[in-house]
């Protein structure tokens, strides 16, 4: 009978907190957090408040330069202490669901240019920023400049929480797309380091002079010269609208052309003790083709001194073995 007991009395305290989440999750929704800022220069005081459901409240100064909070429920305080700065918040002001919101701002300088250049300023500023009503009183000339500000507004906890989440969300995709583009981009540049890595060896190799082509006492060496053009990106693309959260997200692709021409631009001719070289332009070309009949006939007579050699060559052999 305990066990039985301690089970239901589990389940009606589960069946309790289920029921008190999804109550604050409808006040959330329905009831705004109150919030009021004030500001004053002469006083050199700044204080924020924030109400929700009349008693949770949540009070805000500055003490020795840093926010102050302090957190009260049922007037009783439940929590107070410094705020830490975090760093990556900057788009969370986005993600604020805010509505009757009312900005009074009153100040004097004791410039009349300063204070026309202020005055337009906070009005462009109040008609562009989502600000339900908004007035400046501008006073010229004033005995002590000061600086006054009176803004309330209404939060919608519940939209800000899903904004937020919405928020963080397309942040995460975004750094992920990042990384991709990136890895793309160092894959493509791995790939041209190694290309240009085997295009070196090659010329260091045969690329300047080229393969030695030996005929008889005549050895030819092409003189080579080689052009090279290459160009490499990248490029990001939307994502296909609805697919998710993530449909504004950016793909990254890469991309890499290359080029390159061979040009022989002359030749070395090294006979015994003579070198020359043959430039491969239209006179040389012709003087070339000139000495095209000369170099075969070299090349025959070479050809045929080598076949009387290995013939006198066998022949001795064959009168050694008949003695």
């Amino acid at each position: 009978m305990k066990k039985i007991s301690l089970g239901v009395t589990y389940m009606y305290f589960i069946l309790f907190l289920f029921l008190v989440l999804m109550i604050l999750l409808v006040l959330a929704y329905s009831e705004p957090l109150n919030i009021k800022f004030i500001f004053n220069s002469t006083d050199a005081d700044m204080h924020l408040a924030m109400v929700w459901l009349r008693d949770i409240k949540i009070n805000a100064v500055i003490k020795e330069l840093r926010p102050y909070v302090s957190v009260f429920v049922f007037d009783r305080e439940v929590m107070s202490r410094f705020l830490k700065k975090r760093k990556g918040q900057g788009g969370t002001i986005t993600a604020l669901a805010l509505h009757d919101t009312d900005v009074r701002i009153s100040y004097g300088l004791n410039s009349f240019a300063a204070t026309g250049l202020i005055s337009a300023a906070l009005g462009v500023l109040g008609s562009v920023g989502k600000i339900d009503h908004f007035e400046q009183i501008p006073e010229f000339l004033p005995a002590d400049e000061y600086l006054k500000i009176d803004a309330a507004t209404k939060l919608n906890i519940g939209k800000t929480v899903s904004n937020m989440i919405l928020l963080k969300s397309k942040l995460r995709k975004r750094r992920k797309n990042m990384d991709q583009s990136n890895s793309v981009q160092s894959n493509l540049t791995e790939n041209v380091d190694s290309l240009f890595r085997s295009l070196e060896n090659f010329t260091q190799r045969e690329g300047i002079i080229g393969k030695a082509v030996i005929q008889g006492d005549k050895t030819f060496l092409p003189v080579v010269s080689i052009t090279v053009g290459y160009g490499g990106g990248n490029a990001s693309m939307k994502g296909q609208a609805g697919v998710g959260m993530g449909a504004n997200a950016n793909t990254g692709t890469g991309a890499l052309g290359l080029g390159a021409k061979l040009c022989t631009d002359g030749i070395i001719v090294v006979d015994k003790q003579d070198v020359s070289l043959l430039p491969m332009n239209s006179a040389a070309a012709v003087s070339l083709v000139d000495k095209i009949p000369q170099i075969i006939s070299g090349m025959t007579q070479q050809k045929q001194a080598n076949q009387q050699t290995q013939g006198q060559n066998q022949g001795q052999n064959f009168g050694g073995m008949q003695s």
